[in-house]
């Protein structure tokens, strides 16, 4: 039988309308999406940094870091502390550490960038030895002040790095240590941002 409702009740919806009910129904999952609190968190992990206020940034410098190169950073406002260059060019099967370098950043505070006479003799490490590239100094959050040669306790500190693939402790260049490291972190390779995030949690403790 034929209806006798009008045609524009018994016609298919119009392609405009078909495009509406889909963006009602996209805006509404959003929505939905949004707040979940599982979804907000993720988002949260993994927006970007905006704003980096962990070391306060100094002279930029494009040169290459060498090994013994003494340099500072400032975590606070004329709040210096000293960092040393322990290896360069670290050859390891790992490509991120391939190439990088071995920091050493001392407890050792300063008021104004000097030289120091006895980093080594009469300080501790205020953090873990830390794989680093070359960012800090291009970025100016690392400052070459000198370079001073290596001493035979710096040479020979026992420090070693957590391999979480192979389980065990490892040494810069990958090779797997026998035994538990006196002073040690997670291998792979940092940045200042690391560098600085420790630095604030240890003048924190």
């Amino acid at each position: 039988m034929r209806s006798h409702l009008p045609k524009v009740l018994t016609s298919e919806p119009t392609a405009q309308a078909r495009q509406c009910g889909l963006w009602w129904a996209f805006v509404w999952a959003c929505f939905a999406l949004w707040n979940n609190p599982i979804f907000a968190k993720t988002v949260k992990e993994v927006q970007p940094m905006t704003e980096f206020t962990d070391l306060i940034a100094m002279k930029k410098s494009r040169k290459t870091p060498q090994k013994g190169d003494v340099f500072v950073v400032q975590p606070f406002q004329s709040v210096f502390y000293y960092g040393k260059v322990v290896k360069t060019n670290i050859h390891s099967p790992d490509s991120c550490v391939n190439g990088m370098f071995l920091i050493f950043i001392y407890d050792k505070m300063s008021a104004v960038p000097q030289i120091p006479c006895d980093l080594d003799n009469n300080s501790s490490l205020l953090i873990a030895p830390t794989i680093v590239n070359r960012l800090g100094w291009s970025r100016g959050y690392f400052e070459t002040i000198c370079n001073l040669p290596l001493t035979e306790r710096e040479e020979n500190m026992p420090y070693g790095f957590w391999h979480f693939q192979k389980k065990c402790f490892v040494n810069a260049e990958g090779t797997v240590l026998h035994s538990r490291p006196k002073c040690h972190t997670d291998y792979g390779l940092g940045n200042y941002c690391v560098v600085g995030e420790k630095i604030q949690a240890a003048l924190q403790r």
